[in-house]
């Protein structure tokens, strides 16, 4: 009698779904270059940008319109309005106004004005008797002969180099030629002083953002609050709904950024997040749960994609509702980032993060619960003005916008089809899209072995390759797909011949 053939055991895998970046085992892609959500579950390539060259921006805003610091310009609109000093910025608007730390300016988009948020004066001056509201009043008035005061209604002046004067105070009134300020009564002891210096100051701050029309900032420990719809005066203690307001919280660490969420402006420390309650000075409260804030360096990670706010923090990035953040970077494995710099386009959340020596652009879609990693561009600002800008320190790109030829890659983990022993594989069917002038690549590696490749595809059309491979036994394979241009992916399925643990 003949021998008996055993039967060849021969399995169909079909992969419908594509999953994004994710360096668990079994999990999606260990590689990826310039992919995208935007077809999921399909594997399909990123959009375009447009790119504006710039000479060595530092930060960078949108609002109305986009904004930036090139070396020591301040750009607004693509038109400089004034100078400062080189170096990262924090940005803020209120009013109208874009708030620049800390240098302490600010730039009046309305009139057009560039300028200083602090004010100070020096001369000789006479503390005297004068009038306050039209009426005559007792020790309340500092005048000069020299120039005039650079100061307004309402500022808090701080009062230094006097005999018996040295105190800070609001100004209630000025007189019309500005020679004259108006205080409330019996505040000075009256004669005349040489060398008086009077300034309106304003912190240093680290961190600003604006919530319930005023800035809000913080340094070390302590946290402030401007006048209401006042960015100049910090120091305004009046015992009114207007105050300033100032906080010291004094836990351990120095504060590591802040952000308007949800209504309440928000600070947070590595490891500690304050949130600020309350509608008035009188009732502010700085509220403390220990909580994984934002990693030191990674302020500008901060952005809102979905109603969540996310950031980087040392456990990873998070995602934070208001209550306990949850750590979404599972997909990255063991790997440690810093240096985040964040935005959104209102869906994804984009981040530029470094690990160690190389930097990396991700994209987190919430819809699918995915990462996808674009490039390895080192960001230093993110904006939205209509569509999402990202800048670098050498270009300004438009999100989704251009018609850049882009080369991409996507490679698979490692692929055991279901089956702890050895098998083969000897066919591969895909279903892809392939645009004009784009090109698809497909490569296999077995077990460590190197990349070899299957096929190059070319034709413009969406339809389906049948791949013969001579089979190879291996434990587990891998395979890589990549190319130029716009090419989806649908569909995969591969045939294996399983054999057993040895043959």
């Amino acid at each position: 009698m003949l021998p008996r053939m055993a039967p060849v055991n021969i399995a169909k895998h079909i992969t419908q779904q594509f999953g994004g970046y994710d360096l668990r085992p079994g999990a999606g892609a260990v590689d990826m270059q310039n992919m995208s959500s935007d077809k999921y579950p399909l594997m399909t390539v990123r959009q375009p940008r447009s790119i504006t060259p710039v000479t060595a921006l530092s930060s960078y805003g949108a609002y109305d319109k986009v904004f930036y610091v090139d070396g020591a310009d301040f750009f607004y609109d693509g038109v400089v309005k004034g100078t400062v000093a080189e170096g990262k910025k924090q940005f803020a608007s209120l009013n109208d106004n874009i708030v620049i730390m800390p240098d302490k300016l600010y730039y009046d988009t309305v009139d057009d004005v560039f300028g200083s948020l602090e004010a100070s004066w020096t001369g000789d001056v006479t503390f005297a008797d004068g009038t306050l509201y039209g009426e005559p009043a007792t020790a309340n008035t500092i005048t000069t002969t020299g120039t005039d005061f650079p100061f307004s209604a309402g500022d808090a002046v701080e009062i230094s180099g006097t005999t018996h004067n040295n105190k800070t105070s609001i100004i209630r009134e000025i007189s019309e030629d500005k020679k004259s300020l108006y205080f409330y009564e019996n505040i000075f002891q009256l004669g005349s002083e040489s060398d008086v210096t009077l300034k309106r100051n304003v912190p240093d701050m680290d961190y600003i953002c604006e919530c319930g029309n005023r800035l809000w900032g913080c340094k070390g420990d302590d946290i402030y609050a401007s006048a209401l719809g006042d960015m100049r005066n910090w120091n305004k203690f009046d015992g009114v709904a207007t105050d300033s307001w100032a906080a010291d919280v004094g836990s351990s660490g120095d504060f590591t950024g802040c952000f308007a969420y949800l209504g309440y402006p928000i600070f947070f420390k590595e490891e500690v997040i304050y949130k600020v309650f309350g509608s008035k000075p009188s009732n502010f409260t700085a509220e403390s749960s220990a909580r994984m804030g934002v990693a030191s360096g990674s302020d500008k990670s901060l952005a809102v994609a979905g109603e969540v706010l996310y950031y980087l923090s040392r456990a990873g990035v998070m995602a934070y509702t208001g209550g306990i953040p949850e750590n979404i970077s599972a997909p990255f494995g063991s790997a440690r980032y810093a240096n985040a710099v964040g935005g959104s386009d209102g869906i994804k959340y984009y981040i530029s993060m470094q690990e160690g020596a190389k930097w990396h652009l991700f994209v987190f879609d919430p819809r699918y619960n995915t990462w996808h990693r674009e490039d390895d561009t080192q960001a230093v600002g993110f904006g939205w003005q209509g569509k999402l800008y990202m800048a670098t320190a050498a270009a300004i790109y438009a999100i989704n916008s251009g018609t850049e030829t882009i080369n991409w890659l996507y490679e698979t983990n490692d692929l055991y089809e279901n089956d702890t022993n050895r098998k083969a594989v000897g066919k591969i069917l895909i279903r892809t899209e392939i645009a004009q002038g784009a090109e698809l690549k497909i490569e296999i590696k077995y077990d460590n072995g190197e990349w070899k490749t299957i096929s190059t595809i070319t034709a413009a059309a969406k339809t389906s390759y049948y791949l013969p491979l001579i089979p190879r036994r291996c434990d587990m394979y891998r395979l890589r797909f990549s190319g130029r241009g716009e090419v989806i992916l649908h569909s995969l399925a591969r045939e294996a011949i399983h054999g057993s643990p040895i043959k």
